[in-house]
């Protein structure tokens, strides 16, 4: 497996895997596992880690292959859709 390097870096902006864990609200395994490549990043982590990194880690560069284009064209709203983006009300 393919160490996710975007992920990586993540973790040492927010300082520790754990504080990354505890942002998200998952388990420290989970972000470890991701890490080393060993499980995708979920949908749902990548707009959270771009907004918190102030775009030092982007959508694109955490999980590839995915069009993150639609979802930053959507309009604005109060609500985050669980899978990534933004809800259209």
């Amino acid at each position: 497996m393919e160490k996710n390097y975007a992920l990586i870096k993540a973790i040492q902006i927010f300082g520790s895997g754990a504080a990354l864990a505890r942002h998200l609200g998952v388990t420290r395994g989970a972000i470890c596992k991701a890490s080393k490549g060993m499980m995708p990043v979920p949908k749902s982590w990548c707009p959270v880690i771009e907004l918190e990194t102030k775009g030092q880690v982007k959508c694109e560069d955490l999980l590839p292959g995915i069009d993150w284009s639609i979802f930053r064209n959507l309009p604005k709203t109060k609500e985050t859709h669980p899978e990534g983006g933004n809800c259209v009300a």
